[in-house]
C-alpha cells in the first residue's frame, strides 16, 4: 500500500495562516487533539511536491481513488 495514495478519510487538514499556527495547535492540543504542521501552500502552477525529512523532494500527484481499494480490485 502506497500511503501517499491513501485518502485520508477520516482526517482533518486545515489551511490556516502563519501568524495563526501556534495558537491553533496549542487549542487543538488542549483539547486531546494531536496537530502539526506538515506543509504549505504554493500557487498551482507549482503543482505537488513532497519535501521529505532527510531534504529530498518529489513530484506527486492527486490519486484517483483511494489506495486502499486497489487490494478489493
Amino acid at each position: 500500500v502506497d500511503p501517499l495514495k491513501l485518502i485520508s478519510s477520516g482526517s482533518l487538514l486545515i489551511a490556516v495562516s502563519r501568524e495563526s499556527v501556534d495558537e491553533l495547535i496549542s487549542a487543538l492540543e488542549r483539547e486531546g487533539v494531536r496537530a502539526s504542521v506538515i506543509g504549505e501552500l504554493t500557487d498551482r502552477e507549482s503543482g505537488m511536491i513532497l519535501l521529505r525529512r532527510d531534504g529530498s523532494s518529489e513530484r506527486i500527484s492527486e490519486p484517483l481513488m483511494d489506495e486502499l481499494w486497489r487490494l478489493f480490485g
